[in-house]
């Protein structure tokens, strides 16, 4: 089940300090991605000195994308959508949207991790008008 608090603390945190979010770079040490972000907020995991996250409970070595997708529970295709190294935060904020929602499936979110960054942006005002939420066109 998605933890959808978890990723509104993460997207809460970034939102404060935007320039602690990079989606091209798991952590740094300062900042990171989405998952990075998971991975360094959650008691069930830590960053080594090699900067590569861990278990706590066992110590054992994971891989970013894994352990991110454990703890803010996403399936593989979900955490592809989130996660995505090109994503832009407007991504982001759609991607958390549609798993709040709960409507979209695996096929959906592979749909969009594989869409070109137009397309992306395509379909999120697509959603925004559906829903009522497009914004008023610049005053010109």
């Amino acid at each position: 089940m998605v933890d959808i608090q978890a990723l509104d603390a993460i997207i809460a945190q970034l939102s404060a300090r935007p320039k602690r979010w990079n989606q091209k770079g798991w952590w740094s040490g300062s900042s990171g991605c989405i998952a990075g972000w998971a991975v360094h907020n959650s008691t069930s995991f830590y960053i080594d000195d090699m900067l590569m996250p861990r278990r706590a409970d066992d110590d054992s070595r994971t891989h970013w994308e894994r352990a991110g997708r454990e703890i803010l529970g996403l399936s593989l295709a979900q955490a592809d959508a989130l996660f995505g190294f090109d994503n832009t935060w407007p991504d982001v904020l759609y991607v958390r949207d549609r798993l709040a929602e709960g409507a979209w499936t695996d096929s959906d979110y592979e749909s969009f991790y594989d869409a070109t960054p137009a397309r992306k942006a395509a379909m999120r005002r697509s959603t925004a008008t559906r829903a009522g939420l497009s914004r008023p066109a610049a005053a010109g």
